[in-house]
């Protein structure tokens, strides 16, 4: 975790929102995604949620969910001995997690909205 405003504002003014994104890229994908996929600039929102760090301590946290356009899943990545990659619905996937505002982006999200 890095204080806020660490990292300069991106085009469109956002603080830290470049880095938090590409720390969750390099979790997804391995450093970056394929050239074939395309990610949506537009979040399709965001939820909060609380972070247990290491040490014991609970932090407020901020996500933005992007959709991901994607043709090809790694087999290989970073957690891989960590993670098991399951396919849900969405009405399945949205029960899976414990944050409501998340719940509710993956609830209401329609691939077919997107650019």
């Amino acid at each position: 975790l890095a204080p806020a405003k660490s990292f300069p504002a991106d085009q469109s003014g956002l603080y830290d929102f470049v880095g938090n994104v590409s720390e969750w890229m390099h979790d997804s994908y391995t450093l970056m995604p394929p050239p074939s996929d395309k990610i949506e600039t537009d979040p399709l929102g965001q939820y909060s949620y609380m972070k247990l760090l290491d040490n014991g301590v609970e932090v407020p946290c901020i996500g933005l969910l992007f959709a991901v356009h994607t043709r090809l899943l790694k087999t290989e990545y970073p957690e891989a001995n960590e993670r098991d990659r399951k396919w849900f619905s969405r009405k399945k996937a949205a029960k899976r997690v414990d944050e409501p505002d998340l719940a509710a982006l993956i609830r209401t999200f329609d691939p077919r909205q997107l650019g």
